[in-house]
């Protein structure tokens, strides 16, 4: 029995999985199912979930395709906002042939599957009067965190995590950055920080205050956004809102219509149309109004949505998808086999040197292996057939090869990132050989210097040097950079920096040198400083990002990473150059 699942095989089980669940499957594919999941631990679990939740499925008879006609009011920060009508469940007959069809595994689960059934969280309010199980009530799930970006929670010390659910009732408050969200229905959200939402329902959210922007396809048309005063009611389309701190509402539809109404009015009376091709703003406060934009960290969207592809495999129960992280040591040995030795190329004299070969050795002559971790899905060491080269700075066949992003991952594309041996607290030099392959306009990548790993982090608040929409760029903080423009869609370089700090100890000012003359350097291509008293006092992580707007088929490839406090000691010439 093995845990460790290919992609094929899950893709194969997804398959057979839904064969089964309606009523499709033929004799061998039974066979391959019940084979597949006798091996896997993961996936015989992963089985068991969808039985019950099929057999939840087969017991309601639900309609989502529209939202409620006969609303019942519910008190919400004392304000009336209308719920979805009450439904019905209705027993219905269970196919007992996809309940048969799993042989022998079947009946080996069958008391773990009736058990959750009878104990799976439900609304008390929803069940039948026939059913004599009394469980304690649990709201119903309306939405999902699919994504977040430097997201910092208001009063908790919680952790966001990637398909966390959000349950009616339950309010997210978000003192700064960025989370998406997936309804049930089928609706995508973006909510900006300062912010708080209350979960109504799959279908209705309150936004109390704050920025949101939301994504509605044709399946989830009627989806509804209360503000303190008014109702915004989704007619399949992209549009925003914001609650100032007066409560006061603003609107903008980016595509298609919604309607906008106040809550105080009957229901007779009739709503305000806003279309993208006509009126498409509405606010109750301003004369002069300001677009309501929730820009993604380094990237080009005026408004960034959860993808479609996101909201999809929400919807499906596949959020997140999988995601694996390892040690460099790990991806070296997916490699296989490998030379018997390769000369090292990078120089021993420097305070961190990597140039991610299996060989690399110290100047004792002992292997090392700083503790990177990879994102194993879309990261990797890679063998070139020509080393990466600048003028007498060469690496060796071994590289990192990182990918773009792919839409149905989460936006933040952390490839590679370590902790550093020991903080870095005095002026340092870094330099390092890289090519991206693919490189379009809106295309970002850039090594970060920062004192936290972790997912959802952006790292854009510490200093940045890389590509950034067609230019070189080097930063201490978002929005406070220098920059030169690149060339060409396939550009090799040799990025050499250095940070500095002021008489306040703070790293203050970064210097970049893009393809310098290593034989007699001149005056840096880009420097940055900022005011006095800001900056960080030290730095003890590093990685390597790539940008939201990035393509899956994008390569970037990074060798020989130097840092010490000798500017030469980062120049060194190749030792068999």
């Amino acid at each position: 029995m093995s845990d460790q699942v290919s992609p094929e095989t899950r893709l194969e089980f997804e398959r057979l999985i839904t064969g089964l669940l309606g009523g499709n499957l033929s004799e061998a594919e039974d066979a391959r199912l019940s084979q597949i999941i006798e091996r896997s631990t993961e996936l015989r679990q992963l089985y068991v979930d969808q039985i019950v939740s099929d057999t939840l499925l087969q017991w309601t008879q639900i309609d989502y395709s529209d939202p409620p006609t006969e609303p019942e009011p519910v008190e919400v920060h004392n304000q009336i906002i209308e719920t979805i009508q009450e439904q019905t469940l209705v027993p219905s007959q269970r196919r007992l042939e996809s309940w048969q069809s799993a042989g022998l595994i079947l009946a080996a689960l069958s008391a773990t599957v009736l058990l959750a059934v009878f104990l799976w969280p439900g609304r008390q309010k929803d069940r039948p009067n026939n059913l004599a199980v009394d469980v304690p009530n649990s709201p119903t799930i309306a939405a999902i965190l699919i994504d977040s970006e430097d997201a910092i929670l208001a009063d908790s010390n919680g952790d966001l995590e990637y398909g966390m659910p959000f349950r009616e009732g339950e309010h997210l408050k978000l003192d700064a950055g960025l989370v998406r969200l997936a309804f049930e229905c089928g609706s995508g959200v973006t909510l900006q920080g300062p912010a708080e939402l209350e979960f109504h329902s799959a279908w209705k959210a309150v936004l109390h205050r704050g920025k949101l922007a939301a994504v509605v396809p044709e399946e989830a048309r009627g989806f509804t956004i209360f503000t303190p005063d008014m109702k915004i009611v989704d007619l399949g389309t992209k549009f925003g809102a914001e609650v100032d701190a007066t409560g006061q509402a603003s609107v903008q539809v980016y595509e298609g219509e919604v309607t906008v109404q106040s809550r105080k009015a009957p229901e007779s009376d009739k709503a305000l149309l806003l279309s993208a091709k006509a009126t498409s703003r509405y606010s109750q406060s301003r004369t002069d109004f300001t677009d309501i934009s929730l820009a993604s960290v380094d990237s080009s969207d005026r408004v960034s949505l959860p993808s479609l592809e996101q909201i999809q495999l929400a919807r499906n129960g596949q959020y997140p998808p999988a995601m694996h992280t390892m040690p460099l040591s790990e991806a070296l040995s997916r490699l296989g086999k490998i030379p018997a030795s390769v000369e090292q190329a990078v120089p021993a004299k420097a305070w961190l040197v990597e140039d991610f070969s299996p060989f690399q050795q110290n100047e004792t002559g002992k292997g090392v292996f700083h503790p990177w971790i990879v994102d194993g899905k879309f990261a990797r060491v890679a063998i070139l057939d020509t080393p990466l080269r600048w003028q007498g700075i060469s690496g060796d066949p071994y590289v990192v090869e990182m990918d773009g992003r792919d839409p149905a991952f989460p936006s933040i594309c952390n490839r590679l990132e370590t902790q550093l041996p020991t903080p870095l607290n005095q002026d340092f030099c870094f330099s390092f050989l890289g090519r991206y392959q693919g490189l379009d306009p809106d295309d970002f990548f850039a090594l970060w210097f920062d004192n936290h790993l972790g997912k959802g982090i952006s790292h854009s608040t510490r200093p940045n040097a890389g590509i950034r929409f067609g230019e070189y760029f080097a930063r201490l903080k978002l929005d406070h950079q220098d920059n030169r423009p690149v060339t060409g869609d396939d550009v090799r370089f040799f990025l050499v920096g250095r940070l500095r700090k002021s008489s306040m100890s703070k790293f203050s000012q970064i210097e970049l040198w893009i393809n310098p003359d290593v034989q007699s350097i001149g005056p840096p291509d880009l420097v940055y400083e900022l005011p006095p008293g800001q900056g960080a006092e030290v730095l003890s992580t590093l990685g390597f990002r790539m940008g939201k707007d990035t393509e899956p088929h994008d390569k970037l490839w990074i060798d020989r990473l130097l840092i010490d406090f000798d500017l030469t000691n980062v120049l060194q010439a190749s030792p068999t150059s």
